[in-house]
């Protein structure tokens, strides 16, 4: 009887390891795959195209570190210590270095 006890206590910790498994596996497969570190700018906070494609341009290699949403627009602070300015439609204002 302990040895029908014993297998019985093995076989169901077997079969619960192996759906585990199968849960992990399966939500590996599911789960899109996290972006790498981009050191260029990135689409941060639904910015648009014009805007990314300044910050690109002006500062290859710089990325977003944050966005504040203005009267004006947007002010951008850059991984290099850089805040750009935007109105609301994307055009460029300004640029200064953060204090």
């Amino acid at each position: 009887m302990k040895k029908i006890l014993i297998l019985s206590t093995t076989l169901v910790l077997m079969a619960s390891a192996n759906i585990t498994q199968q849960n992990t596996n399966s939500y590996q497969q599911n789960m899109p795959h996290m972006p790498q570190h981009n050191p260029y700018a990135q689409n941060y906070y639904g910015l648009s195209k014009p805007i990314m494609d300044k910050i690109q341009s002006s500062f290859p290699g710089a990325f977003i570190v944050d966005v504040d949403w203005e009267e004006f627009g947007y002010e951008i602070k850059l991984s290099n210590n850089m805040e750009m300015f935007f109105d609301r439609n994307g055009n460029f204002l300004g640029q200064k270095w953060d204090d």
